[in-house]
C-alpha cells in the first residue's frame, strides 16, 4: 500500500471514532480491512474476521460454571478480548492525532479542559491484592448463616485470586474513549445524535453500563460518568457532595462537552441524581429514563391509595429487613470503610452479596463483570467515598410539595426483582410519566442483567420524548 493511502486510511479511521458513523454513511469513502490492518499495524482479519471498528465491546460467552456451590445466582465467564483488543490498538494509533480533535453536532469540546484517560492499574497494586486475598483470615464460629455463607465466600476469594483476569478486562475497558475533567472520569463514544447520560449507582461503577453502550452508541452520543468518590472519578476533598452536589456536577460536565440540552438514564443513585437534575435544571433536560425509584423520594399525599398504602407498608418491611447496610452507610461510612479498605475479601463480598441478592437469577450476570467492578473499588480506594454518599444524601431527601410537579418527560422501565418498587399513581405525583414498561426479567442492575431490553426501551423511549 502506498504511503499516502496509508495516511488516508488513518485519517479516516481518525474520523471514523471521532464522528461514530460508518463509512457506508459517509459518501466517497472506502474503508476495508487491509486499509485499516496497515494503518493500525494489525491484522485485522487475523484478529477477528468479523471485527467492526465501531463494536469495540463483545458480548460474553456465558458457560457454567466451574463451582456449583458459588450459587446459581453469577456465573463465572470467557469473553472474546478479540475486538476489545483490536479497538485499543487502534485507538492508540489515531486518538492523538490532531484530526480527532473537533467538535461535533452535540457542540464544541473544550478540549484544553478534557484529559484523555487510560486505565493501567499498577502491576505491584495487583500482587498486593493478591497477597491479601490469599492471606484473608476467615471467621470462626457459626459461618453458613447470617450473610454469605463460609464455602462460597472461599470459592469467591480463590476465583478473584486465581482465575479472574483482570489484565484482559482492562483491554477491554480501554476500548472505549476515557476522559477525565475536574476530577470526574467518564467515557465519550460521539456519533453525532442526542446526548444521553448514564448514570450508575452503589456498589456499582460505569462497568454496568459496557453491555448496552454498544447497543446506544448507533443513536446517541453515549456519557458514562463515575460518580464522584467513586472508582477513577476524585473522591471529595471536603463534605457535602451529596445527590443534589453531584446532579450540579453532571450538568458542569456537559456544558464542557458542548451540550446544552441532554437526556439521563438512572438506577440507585442514578435516579436520584436524574431526579435532582429535573428538579434543579428542567431546562437542559430533554428526558429522563428511570428503572429505580429513589429511596427518598416522597410526595405529599394526604390521601394515598389502597395500593399505595401496601407499597408503604412493604418498603417499610424492606428497610427493617434488608437495609442494614444502607444504615450502616448512612452513619458511619467512614468506620466501616477501614475494614473494607484494608480487607480486599471483605470489600469483595460486601459488595457481591448486593449483586447476589438484589439481582434475578435468570439474568445471570458474569462473574467477572461483578470482580472487574469489585477491583476497581479496591484499586482506586473509593469504598469509604463511595459508601459517604449515603451520609450526604441523607441531608438532601427528594421529598416534594403537594404542588410541586417536574416537567422533565420521564420513562419508567420496572424490572419485576426490583423491588419495593412504587406503583404508578405514586410516582406520578410528581413525574411527568409518559412510559411505562413491564419487563419479564431483571433486577437491580438492570442494564448489567438484561441489556438488550434495556437499550431497546430507552431507544423508544427517547425517540418518543
Amino acid at each position: 500500500m502506498l504511503p499516502d493511502e496509508i495516511a488516508k486510511s488513518a485519517a479516516i479511521v481518525c474520523e471514523m471514532f471521532d464522528s461514530r458513523m460508518t463509512p457506508s454513511r459517509r459518501p466517497g469513502i472506502s474503508l476495508n480491512s487491509a486499509t485499516v490492518s496497515t494503518a493500525i499495524g494489525i491484522d485485522v482479519e487475523t484478529v477477528s474476521p468479523t471485527f467492526n471498528p465501531r463494536y469495540a465491546f463483545a458480548a460474553p460467552k456465558i458457560t457454567p460454571n466451574k463451582t456449583p456451590a458459588m450459587t446459581a445466582r453469577v456465573v463465572s465467564s470467557m469473553t472474546d478480548w478479540s475486538r476489545s483488543a483490536a479497538m485499543l490498538m487502534m485507538g492508540d494509533r489515531v486518538a492523538t492525532g490532531r484530526a480527532c480533535q473537533r467538535g461535533d453536532a452535540g457542540g464544541t469540546y473544550n478540549w484544553r479542559l478534557l484529559q484523555p484517560f487510560r486505565i493501567t492499574i499498577p502491576e505491584l497494586t495487583l500482587d498486593d491484592l493478591r497477597r491479601r486475598l490469599a492471606d484473608t483470615r476467615w471467621p470462626a464460629g457459626v459461618t453458613d448463616s447470617g450473610g454469605v455463607p463460609l464455602d462460597e465466600a472461599k470459592e469467591f476469594v480463590h476465583y478473584w485470586r486465581d482465575e479472574f483476569d483482570w489484565r484482559a478486562y482492562e483491554r477491554r475497558l480501554n476500548a472505549f474513549h476515557h476522559y477525565k475533567s475536574n476530577g470526574i472520569h467518564f467515557i465519550h463514544e460521539r456519533n453525532g445524535g442526542p446526548p444521553l447520560v448514564l448514570l450508575h449507582g452503589w456498589p456499582g461503577s460505569f462497568v454496568e453500563m459496557l453491555h448496552v453502550i454498544p447497543l446506544l452508541a448507533d443513536s446517541f452520543d453515549v456519557i458514562v460518568p463515575s460518580l464522584p468518590g467513586y472508582g477513577f472519578s476524585d473522591p471529595p476533598a471536603s463534605p457535602g457532595m451529596s445527590n443534589r452536589q453531584i446532579a450540579g456536577r453532571i450538568a458542569d460536565l456537559m456544558t464542557l462537552l458542548g451540550y446544552d440540552r441532554f437526556a439521563v438514564q438512572g438506577g440507585d443513585w442514578g435516579a436520584g441524581i436524574a431526579t435532582w437534575l429535573a428538579r434543579d435544571y428542567p431546562q437542559r433536560l430533554s428526558a429522563m429514563h428511570l428503572n429505580y425509584i429513589p429511596g427518598s423520594f416522597a410526595p405529599e399525599a394526604a390521601d394515598p391509595t389502597p395500593e399505595e398504602q401496601q407499597f408503604l407498608r412493604d418498603s417499610e418491611r424492606w428497610v427493617a429487613e434488608s437495609y442494614a447496610y444502607g444504615h450502616l452507610q448512612k452513619t458511619r461510612p467512614l468506620t466501616l470503610g477501614y475494614a473494607l479498605a484494608d480487607s480486599p475479601a471483605g470489600l469483595g463480598i460486601w459488595i457481591w452479596e448486593k449483586f447476589r441478592e438484589w439481582s434475578d437469577p435468570r439474568s445471570r450476570i458474569s462473574l467477572d463483570d461483578i470482580l472487574a467492578n469489585i477491583t476497581i473499588y479496591w484499586a482506586t480506594n473509593t469504598i469509604a467515598s463511595s459508601m459517604r454518599l449515603y451520609l450526604e444524601s441523607s441531608k438532601t431527601p427528594l421529598r416534594f410539595a403537594a404542588s410541586e410537579r417536574l416537567t422533565t418527560p420521564c420513562a419508567i422501565a420496572h424490572f419485576p426483582l426490583e423491588e419495593p418498587f412504587p406503583p404508578r399513581s405514586w410516582i406520578e405525583r410528581v413525574y411527568d410519566v409518559k412510559r411505562w414498561s413491564e419487563f419479564p426479567a431483571g433486577g437491580h442492575f438492570a442494564a448489567l442483567e438484561q441489556p438488550e431490553l434495556f437499550a431497546e426501551d430507552l431507544k423508544i423511549a427517547l425517540v418518543r420524548a
